[in-house]
């Protein structure tokens, strides 16, 4: 009997150890596509995935994304089947569903131009008179689009970053308005050493646009995994890798085929 308990209360105790392969705790994250920072076709699914997944895990929580059409992947993470969606503005039409982390992102809305070209800007005024290209449907910001509107700046859109860029590099815009890191990911891909260094873009951004991870009110999880995610975040700032990371992506090294 004795020798029986003795074995038995070794097994319940080896029942108690968490096995590695299960104590893990996987947090759920719907995705979209917007490269470099998100895509399933990048490394690590694009940077920002990357940072999301490395912040988590230092943290000891596994990610796992799944991928959907932008509004379908905001509209399963609120009703709390998905414990969270990447890369939304905080708003408070949204705060009435979701709880939001600290930025993820700070998109920094620029000026590229030609080396060359000598231009400098502080307010919409400066620049008058000068040919600015942009992409059709794009939105710039309200003061953007009210002074394009009202002929007060030159606008010339066209269908993309790429063609932007080829009007930029052939003279027949003088800058082009666009997402700092979205430029350098399409220089990148379409452009050839020699036209990339002719490029540059103006540090003072037209502004900046904050995205984070949105955590659905509906989940009994989610202020949980909110601190967590916080914490392992800045950390990840503390360590340099989140600026690494972004400095890797407009290199390009995100790309599969590197």
């Amino acid at each position: 009997m004795k020798k029986y308990s003795t074995g038995l209360w070794i097994l319940l105790l080896l029942l108690m150890i968490p096995s590695p392969s299960y104590s893990q705790e996987t947090v759920r994250i719907t995705n979209g596509e917007w490269p470099p920072f998100l895509f399933e076709e990048l490394k690590h699914g694009g940077v920002t995935s990357h940072i999301v997944k490395e912040a988590f895990a230092l943290e000891g929580i596994n990610v796992r994304y799944g991928w959907f059409p932008w509004a379908r992947a905001l509209a399963n993470a609120k009703t709390g089947d998905w414990d969270a969606s990447i890369g939304w503005q905080k708003t408070p039409e949204r705060e009435k569903d979701f709880i939001f982390s600290e930025p993820i992102l700070e998109g920094r809305i620029v000026f590229f131009h030609l080396k060359d070209y000598s231009f400098e800007w502080e307010t919409l005024d400066d620049l008058k008179g000068i040919k600015i290209g942009a992409v059709i449907g794009y939105n710039y910001s309200v003061e953007f689009i009210e002074a394009e509107r009202a002929g007060e700046i030159t606008v010339k859109r066209i269908g993309s970053e790429e063609q932007n860029f080829k009007k930029l590099l052939s003279g027949r815009i003088d800058v082009f308005i666009s997402n700092v890191d979205v430029g350098y990911a399409v220089l990148n891909k379409y452009f050839p050493d020699e036209e990339y260094d002719r490029i540059t873009y103006h540090t003072t951004p037209f502004y900046i646009n904050e995205l984070r991870l949105a955590f659905s009110r509906k989940n009994q999880k989610s202020d949980r995994l909110l601190l967590l995610f916080n914490r392992g975040l800045q950390e990840l700032k503390n360590q340099g890798l989140y600026d690494q990371y972004y400095e890797s992506s407009r290199k390009g090294e995100y790309e599969l085929s590197r």
